[in-house]
């Protein structure tokens, strides 16, 4: 198990390119492992609309120095 601690949202972008509607979602963080050791993460979510549904989501991550 881990502990989330100070998450942020860094920014939120509604896009559209190509004709497809996209949010994109940066976003970071602290983890804290279940044995105490600590670590920093950016996040990245895109989501895909069409239709007004969500069809499309990826994640990505990245440690922190």
């Amino acid at each position: 198990s881990i502990e989330i601690q100070d998450y942020q949202i860094a920014v939120n972008l509604a896009v559209k390119a190509n004709g497809h509607e996209w949010i994109l979602l940066w976003d970071n963080a602290n983890i804290v492992s279940k044995d105490g050791t600590p670590s920093g993460f950016n996040w990245m979510e895109t989501f895909r609309f069409e239709g007004g549904k969500i069809i499309t989501m990826n994640q990505f991550s990245k440690p922190r120095n």
